[in-house]
């Protein structure tokens, strides 16, 4: 009937216009920098979280910035800041680290942004986005112990620490719909150079003192390839994401 025929057609018409407003998220990549790095400091100045990622690390890859490279049509990035210098000395399972980069994970993925200022107009991440994380160095192994126990039964679930308490962090909710953990140069079964500081030979001994003037600090005790250190070994059997 004509009744029939006019509400097939519009039904139709419902459910072709409907599928036309259903876009795809864009893709929102939370960057977690590695060791070495004062990123608790952020002003219009100076923002060495930021810079680890444009500049400090990656510059002379391709001679461009690296946000250049990552960077597609429609995608967003969010900049995480924590202390990883050897002043600082927090190792991966602290609240001034792991802690820190959960909350404003937490944030970021609420849609509040990341309080950087970002060159690349409108790539501040919502909170409809798809999560990825970009994790580097320290910053993979970071990862890890915050994946590791975002599961209910994992050792140290929702757990970090300060100088002389465990406190209480929601890596559940921090993990919560991050969709994957890219890592480059991940420290995720420590490094041979935090072995060389530490542990070294005479040689490695005068290579540091000439060149690098690093001492094995906790951080660094922490960054060590010894299974008594790598964070493999203090979280549970599941990541909380892929």
């Amino acid at each position: 009937s004509l009744i029939t025929g006019i509400t097939t057609v519009t039904i139709g018409l419902i459910i072709w216009f409907g599928a036309g407003q259903v876009m795809a998220a864009d893709n929102c990549y939370i960057m977690v920098h590695g060791h070495g790095v004062e990123g608790d400091v952020q002003s219009s100045s100076n923002q060495p979280a930021l810079d680890a990622w444009r500049s400090a690390e990656f510059s002379d890859y391709n001679g461009s910035d690296f946000l250049d490279d990552l960077l597609g049509t429609g995608d967003n990035y969010a900049i995480v800041g924590y202390n990883s210098t050897d002043a600082a000395g927090f190792p991966y399972w602290r609240d001034e680290t792991a802690g820190e980069i959960a909350r404003q994970m937490i944030s970021i993925k609420a849609g509040n942004g990341d309080g950087y200022n970002h060159e690349h107009a409108n790539t501040q991440c919502s909170a409809g986005d798809d999560f990825w994380v970009v994790s580097h160095s320290q910053g993979a192994q970071e990862m890890m112990w915050i994946s590791g126990n975002a599961v209910s039964g994992s050792p140290y679930y929702n757990t970090a620490y300060t100088a002389s308490s465990a406190v209480s962090v929601d890596y559940a909710s921090a993990m919560n719909g991050v969709l994957g953990v890219f890592t480059l140069g991940g420290a995720i079964t420590g490094t041979e150079g935090a072995d060389r500081v530490c542990n070294g030979n005479w040689l490695d001994s005068i290579i540091n003192a000439a060149f690098l003037g690093k001492d094995c600090n906790s951080s660094v005790t922490w960054l060590q390839t010894n299974d008594a250190y790598t964070a493999r070994n203090y979280i549970g059997s599941n990541l909380a994401a892929p």
